[in-house]
């Protein structure tokens, strides 16, 4: 079985703490991947000014890198809407229903 971790968030901006974060719960659960989420609309977070979305998305993939563990889902970018982390995680089973999360 597969063991991978979800880190999501408004990643507005992403930086060296979150990929930090990702990098000692990977080794820290012998995790094979960090899928790094970032959310469609943040449901508590308001503020104006908030980066639009296609430039917090490439923040996030510029902060995966050439490492070979971070990945970047879209999942709460293709849905849409107020991004819960319930939702989130119930699609992203939808497509590894075999695999495990740590969230």
């Amino acid at each position: 079985m597969n063991a991978y971790g979800v880190l999501g968030g408004t990643f507005d901006p992403v930086h060296l703490g979150h990929v930090h974060a990702a990098r000692c719960v990977r080794l820290a659960f012998a995790l094979s991947e960090v899928v790094l989420v970032p959310s469609a609309i943040p449901p508590h977070k308001s503020r104006p000014g908030l980066a639009p979305v296609k430039d917090r998305l490439a923040m996030v993939r510029l902060a995966a890198g050439e490492e070979p563990w971070p990945s970047v889902s879209t999942v709460d970018l293709d849905r849409g809407g107020v991004s819960y982390t319930i939702d989130t995680l119930t699609e992203m089973l939808k497509t590894a229903p075999t695999s495990s999360i740590f969230y």
